[in-house]
């Protein structure tokens, strides 16, 4: 059980989300190649204060300029609970078979 007063229930509370952005840039020595930069955080939809604050970062201090940005969303956090289970499968390996 979270806690309520935990950073995690006050995320799961207030719309926070796992965000990935793609950030396709020029590269700054050779103009004609696009590199790509992958980021995921957690953020609050849909202002996107963190993605916002980092391509502010990006624009005032790394020389490559962006060519194109795509943003994704997941589903909306959530507290999760993880069933153990155990399963024995055979992997073959020279007529032996191993189990884990």
């Amino acid at each position: 059980m979270i806690d309520k007063n935990s950073e995690i229930f006050l995320k799961l509370t207030q719309d926070y989300r796992i965000v990935s952005l793609f950030v396709f840039y020029y590269i700054p020595d050779h103009s004609n190649i696009i590199q790509e930069f992958f980021w995921q955080t957690d953020d609050k939809v849909p202002e996107l204060y963190r993605i916002h604050k980092f391509l502010n970062h990006w624009h005032d201090n790394i020389e490559a300029d962006i060519h194109e940005v795509k943003i994704a969303c997941s589903v909306p956090l959530q507290e999760t609970t993880f069933n153990h289970i155990k399963y024995d499968f055979p992997i073959f390996w020279s007529n032996n078979p191993i189990i884990f």
